[in-house]
């Protein structure tokens, strides 16, 4: 409030409240969702293009060791990212920074700021990353950070010359009935794994920064369902079979992993089916 009478900048707050927790999402997973949500619903409301995200140099290092453990990708948060599904494009403004030098920048400038007391403690994930993990690596080699940026800068242009690539390759595998796969099957699996995530954000609502799809989305995204109604009842009927194996439950997900190698054969009924491959 006092930040935001003292620059005369509107001050919205909104309140959001998640039920019962289902699957293996987490109360951390599912509070991020649902206020990245928010913000993505008064954004449009208000008719912005941007918004701006606090993220800073150790969030972004601590984010690329996650994803090597967990997801086997060497990725991390981009500075600036133009969503595909809205008018909107999400900044990072102190990507650059250390949390260190931020909070040094607020004290010297009189900027109060408040550390959420759960940073504080290694029950969640992105902690014990921050207490011991990247902390055993600067005792390792003092250099750990500065070399982690350099490479993940490197990685970073790499992927933005690997998507507009592919984007063009997208452009072009295109067709009413789906992908052309055998134009695909031309293009190296980096090109052609890229062109699936293109073709699966724009054509469903599947949320692969996650690393899943649910098979609603895959059904309607291969164009074997024309709706995630006619996709629900399908597979309540057992009408679906992935690779072979009947699925059975509207909540079923595939890893971003199950796409690569020789992907995914998703079967309507016996004769039709559509070859997803990475």
């Amino acid at each position: 409030h006092t930040i935001s009478n003292q620059y005369a900048i509107p001050l919205i707050i909104k309140e959001a409240s998640f039920g019962k927790i289902q699957g293996n999402k987490t109360p951390c997973f599912l509070c991020s969702w649902f206020r990245r949500k928010i913000l993505f619903d008064v954004a449009q409301e208000l008719h912005c293009n941007k918004i701006a995200l606090g993220h800073n140099k150790d969030d972004i290092e601590e984010t690329f060791l996650m994803n090597l453990l967990y997801e086997g990708t060497l990725a991390t948060n981009p500075p600036r990212l133009k969503l595909d599904k809205m008018p909107i494009t999400i900044i990072r403004p102190l990507i650059y920074f250390t949390r260190e030098e931020t909070e040094q920048y607020c004290r010297d400038h009189g900027i109060d700021f408040v550390t959420d007391s759960t940073n504080l403690r290694d029950d969640y994930t992105r902690n014990k990353f921050r207490h011991s993990v990247v902390a055993a690596l600067k005792t390792i080699n003092p250099s750990f950070e500065e070399n982690a940026a350099r490479c993940i800068d490197a990685l970073r242009e790499d992927n933005d010359y690997l998507t507009a690539q592919a984007r063009r390759v997208y452009e072009n595998a295109l067709s009413q009935r789906g992908l052309d796969t055998v134009y695909l099957s031309g293009f190296h699996r980096a090109i052609r794994y890229r062109v699936i995530s293109l073709f699966l954000s724009e054509h469903s609502d599947a949320d692969f920064e996650n690393g899943e799809i649910n098979v609603l989305s895959l059904l309607v995204a291969t164009k074997l369902c024309a709706s995630r109604g006619e996709a629900r009842r399908l597979v309540q009927q057992g009408g679906i079979t992935v690779n072979d194996q009947k699925i059975d439950s509207i909540d079923a997900v595939f890893a971003r992993e199950q796409f690569a190698g020789d992907g995914l054969i998703v079967r309507k009924g016996k004769k039709v089916f559509h070859k997803v491959k990475a």
